[in-house]
């Protein structure tokens, strides 16, 4: 018994901190939702905004930077999207939409030429 309540005792500051985890990314999620709701209504600055927080909370959500991505797009802040972009393209299952964001980008400041490439690939 005396075993029993030393585990219990012992594994309390593990478990919270399990506990505060799960409830930091959940709080990371709700706002990436909050910002693809600020996108969807052409809300680029409140979208920027969210992104900074949720990127605080939980650094390693790729939808966290795909958020931030379009949002610098929309707002047209081309650089800092660029960067978003090619942060993308390190990840596989981000990379198709970094691609086209780094098209759309070119297209946008007329360079057609690394337009044309990004299409390709």
């Amino acid at each position: 018994m005396l075993y029993n309540l030393w585990r219990l005792v012992w594994s309390v500051p593990e478990r919270y901190q399990g506990f505060l985890k799960k409830k930091r990314l959940q709080k990371a999620q709700n706002l990436v939702l909050e910002g693809l709701t600020s996108i969807a209504a052409w809300q680029p600055s409140e979208a920027q905004n969210v992104t900074e927080q949720a990127q605080s909370l939980d650094p390693n959500n790729s939808l966290i930077l795909f958020v931030a991505a379009q949002a610098a797009h929309m707002a047209n802040d081309n650089e800092k999207a660029k960067t978003y972009f090619q942060k993308m393209l390190s990840d596989q299952r981000l990379r198709f939409l970094g691609l086209r964001g780094l098209a759309l980008e070119a297209k946008k400041s007329k360079d057609y030429l690394n337009a044309h490439e990004y299409l390709k690939k």
